[in-house]
């Protein structure tokens, strides 16, 4: 009977706080690497009809964007429109909005 040849297995990898620790495989240093790229912020648009995008409208009122996304799932001021899938708030609106408040 042939003895069993067992390969030697690698050494064993471990990730502690995020790092991958031990071992020789080369193969995971890319885990390793962690770049600090942040999103891109999205760009502020006012059209012509005096239109401005959230980005706009929270940057004009001082207040974040996520603020507002929220008072609109409320229902609550200032009134918005609907172009497709973008929102929109009248110039008109967020003065009222910046008075009342």
């Amino acid at each position: 009977m042939k003895p069993i040849r067992r390969t030697k297995r690698p050494p064993r990898r471990i990730k502690v706080a995020g790092k991958w620790i031990g071992g020789h495989d080369t193969s995971r240093e890319d885990e390793n690497k962690t770049t600090s790229s942040a999103p891109a912020k999205r760009p502020s648009i006012i059209t012509s009809g005096n239109l401005y995008n959230e980005v706009a409208a929270a940057d004009y009122l001082g207040l974040a964007v996520s603020t507002l996304q929220n008072r609109r799932s409320l229902g609550e001021q200032p009134a918005y429109i609907k172009r497709g899938r973008r929102v929109f708030y009248r110039l008109e609106d967020l003065e009222k909005f910046a008075n009342d408040n």
